[in-house]
């Protein structure tokens, strides 16, 4: 009887593997299905922070949107359709005639897209994020300076680093 039962079990185990596509998706599919999730959101919420649509977003000497300006420019549109703010269109080299083109067509696409334009200014400006506030780059600003007075009058000052670096005494960086 053991035979047998051992025999009956492996055709179970047998015919069981052949069937784990059941229609339903794979721990692995799932998973990465997840991680692309994941992935989204947070370019999304990078997107909608910086709220800056830059030269590179646009065809090459061109007002109209590319691939990755129109990509970006979907997921601000939905942003701005519930709540209002700025959007920065960085002006870089271009001519000011192509400028004011790139902004007419980035207003227009937004209100095409569902945005009342009344809920959102439209222009070149500061960059989105966090940044740094003016008194900290003042404060790192008047240590470069008294570093270097310092230096120039022959006394021995400690390395800021700079805006990024830490100095060896206690001067770098922001505070």
């Amino acid at each position: 009887m053991n035979r047998w039962l051992m025999a009956i079990l492996g055709a179970t185990a047998v015919s069981a593997a052949g069937c784990t596509d059941l229609g339903m998706p794979k721990d692995r599919d799932v998973n990465s299905a997840l991680v692309s999730s994941y992935n989204d959101m947070a370019i999304n919420n990078a997107i909608i922070v910086q709220h800056t649509l830059y030269p590179y977003h646009f065809v090459s000497d061109g007002a109209v949107l590319n691939e990755l300006g129109a990509h970006d420019l979907k997921i601000l549109a939905g942003h701005y359709r519930d709540y209002p703010g700025p959007l920065t269109v960085r002006q870089g080299d271009v001519p000011k005639a192509l400028y004011e083109a790139r902004l007419t067509f980035v207003r227009q696409a937004l209100v095409d897209a569902g945005v009342v334009s009344e809920r959102i200014t439209v222009g070149d400006g500061a960059v989105g994020g966090d940044g740094a506030t003016a008194d900290r780059v003042l404060t790192v600003l008047e240590r470069e300076k008294k570093n270097a007075d310092s230096s120039k009058s022959g006394g021995s000052a400690s390395s800021t680093g700079g805006a990024t670096g830490g100095g060896s005494t206690g001067g770098g960086g922001m505070p």
